[in-house]
């Protein structure tokens, strides 16, 4: 898991695409200074990221859920500047074909601080279509033109209001 951070860290990358392999460069610069914190929705975000925490802290951080028990899961937590990039490096490094990736994904409306970093990679590396981040959402696309060699899942959780029938 990355965790964005307000601030430029040892683990920021930024993806460049050169002749034969992609390259990484440190982004302690400030263009990439310019990268939005703010949110759409305040509130709703807030609550999704309690939800968030208290599902991992259930089943992956106490170490008490099945996944944390499980030797071929591991879950660690990293801060960076510019998350999705950080997590395409890290990915590459960690995962093969055999690898299963579970991704989630939001609506756009609600991830305007990865909108600017996530046009940065797109104009180092190219896009997989025009639709694609539509579809799958930004971090699903960077892994795809990151060139990360393992299977893909993406969710998207939806609410649904509770609404009790009356007869």
């Amino acid at each position: 898991r990355i965790i964005k951070s307000e601030k430029p860290t040892d683990n920021d990358v930024t993806l460049l695409k050169s002749d034969s392999h992609f390259e990484v460069n440190n982004v302690n610069d400030e263009k990439d200074q310019q990268i939005s914190t703010s949110s759409v929705s305040e509130t709703a975000s807030r609550q999704e990221n309690e939800e968030d925490e208290s599902f991992l802290e259930m089943h992956l951080k106490s170490k008490s859920g099945y996944p944390a028990k499980n030797a071929r899961i591991s879950y660690k937590e990293v801060s960076s500047y510019t998350p999705i990039q950080t997590v395409v490096e890290r990915a590459k490094k960690v995962v093969n074909r055999k690898d299963l990736v579970v991704v989630g994904r939001h609506s756009h409306v609600n991830e305007p601080h990865h909108h600017y970093e996530f046009g940065e990679l797109i104009k180092n590396l190219g896009n997989y279509g025009n639709d694609t981040h539509k579809s799958l959402g930004y971090v699903s696309e960077a892994f795809l033109v990151g060139g990360v060699m393992a299977s893909l899942l993406v969710l998207q959780a939806k609410q649904v209001k509770d609404e009790k029938k009356t007869s």
